[in-house]
């Protein structure tokens, strides 16, 4: 990965390697953090792309499956 700034935001630059459905893949996407989300893409050579945002979230419910948003203070 590399690491820099987008709009004085942080950035990352990746690339991946990994499965899809038994075969292998590989791609690469980038992410920039603002607060408490992550905004940013991923491409997967010769194939699809996509968008995704993540947020900050405190853990798992009592069950371990939904995330628990973070209380802003």
């Amino acid at each position: 990965c590399r690491f820099g700034e987008r709009d004085g935001k942080p950035l990352v630059e990746f690339s991946w390697s990994g499965n899809d459905d038994q075969d292998p893949a590989s791609g690469r996407g980038w992410a920039v953090i603002d607060g408490e989300e992550m905004t940013g893409w991923i491409f997967i050579h010769t194939g699809d792309d996509s968008a995704f945002t993540a947020r900050l979230c405190d853990g798992l419910d009592a069950k371990g499956k939904t995330p628990r948003r973070r209380k802003r203070s």
